[in-house]
């Protein structure tokens, strides 16, 4: 699985966030067993997004992608996270999440984790 950066939907000062949750869910998925993570340098080689999931998944032998949106409101932050199908571009599905920026001191990821298990 290759886990694309999460996109920044609205500018902000504090974009490091984006990149932050997006290394957490690398680190978190690649902790599930018999889950193959593509790692951080190789994700985010990939953040213009010109190539298409089959050139994608060709080129690092991977199944499935994960790309999604952060949107921050306030003092939460929603992250909207898909996985694709790389062979044709097909959503596998889609679960989104909403993170509390000043009580979350760790990134959850049950509904995410229930996704993948489907």
């Amino acid at each position: 699985m290759l886990v694309l950066p999460l996109l920044n939907e609205v500018v902000i000062r504090a974009t490091n966030i984006f990149r932050g949750l997006s290394e957490e869910l690398i680190a978190a998925l690649a902790q599930i067993k018999d889950l193959k993570v593509i790692g951080r340098s190789s994700s985010f080689s990939l953040q213009s997004r010109k190539e298409e999931p089959k050139t994608i998944g060709e080129k690092l032998g991977v199944s499935t992608l994960l790309e999604g949106t952060v949107r921050k409101q306030g003092d939460k932050v929603r992250i909207v996270a898909e996985l694709i199908k790389a062979s044709d571009g097909r959503s596998c599905g889609r679960e989104f999440l909403i993170v509390n920026l000043r009580t979350s001191s760790q990134f959850k990821l049950k509904s995410l984790s229930l996704l993948l298990h489907h």
